[in-house]
């Protein structure tokens, strides 16, 4: 089982059976000029199949971090969009993450149905960042993902979007310190006796105010 802790397994188990998780829809102006520095890495779009980094992450991967890379992976063999990906100056992997376009729209519902609406011919989805372990603490996801709108506004994108579990209290301060802000709306995903849907709706109280203790430093990141 990957070495993935029992308490892990019995709470995702019992999400399935009946739960419901909240996710902030955020967003950046990509006319906005980036403010973080990206000294000493190189970043550039990869194709899906191109990165075979990934595939070798997953299959090293145990516990935490394989729940966390076998959903990226499995959106990767599904073609589901592009991958932004940074390296260092002596090519080690150093962070990547999903770039979903209009185009690759039916990809991502068949790994992901009915959890993301179509997108506009300028809008990008960008999520799923992970950054090797080595990396982390530095900055340089948040930076990855100004470097990957510059290059997509060069493209003709204006706005790009994600979707962040407001239990996810590291990735919520990843986005803002990107300079991604609440659009208003949020994702209810609900597990009913082990069957799913999904609810779009405005964004509620709770979940805003999830958003600025996060962003405010007053929600603690709980370890694991």
């Amino acid at each position: 089982m990957r070495d993935i802790p029992a308490g892990v397994v019995v709470a995702k188990l019992r999400r399935r059976l009946w739960s419901a998780h909240r996710a902030v829809v955020v967003a950046r102006d990509l006319r906005d000029e980036p403010s973080l520095p990206v000294d000493g890495i190189r970043v550039e779009f990869v194709d899906p199949d191109a990165f075979d980094d990934l595939p070798q992450l997953v299959e090293q991967a145990a516990g935490v971090e394989y729940l966390y890379l076998r959903p990226i992976e499995r959106a990767r063999q599904a073609r589901a969009g592009t991958l932004s990906v940074a390296r260092a100056a002596d090519g080690d992997l150093v962070a990547f993450h999903f770039v979903h376009e209009t185009g690759d729209f039916a990809a991502l519902d068949s790994v992901a149905p009915g959890m993301y609406p179509e997108l506009p011919a300028d809008g990008v989805l960008t999520e799923e960042v992970y950054c090797l372990p080595a990396y982390r603490g530095r900055g340089l996801a948040p930076a990855l993902l100004q470097a990957t709108g510059a290059m997509l506004l060069e493209r003709g994108k204006q706005r790009a979007i994600a979707y962040l579990d407001t239990t996810n209290i590291a990735a919520l301060r990843m986005f803002n310190r990107a300079g991604y802000r609440p659009t208003g709306e949020e994702r209810v995903d609900r597990y009913r006796g082990g069957r799913f849907d999904t609810v779009f709706r405005d964004a509620t109280r709770p979940t805003l105010a999830e958003w600025e203790a996060a962003v405010n430093g007053s929600r603690e990141q709980v370890a694991g």
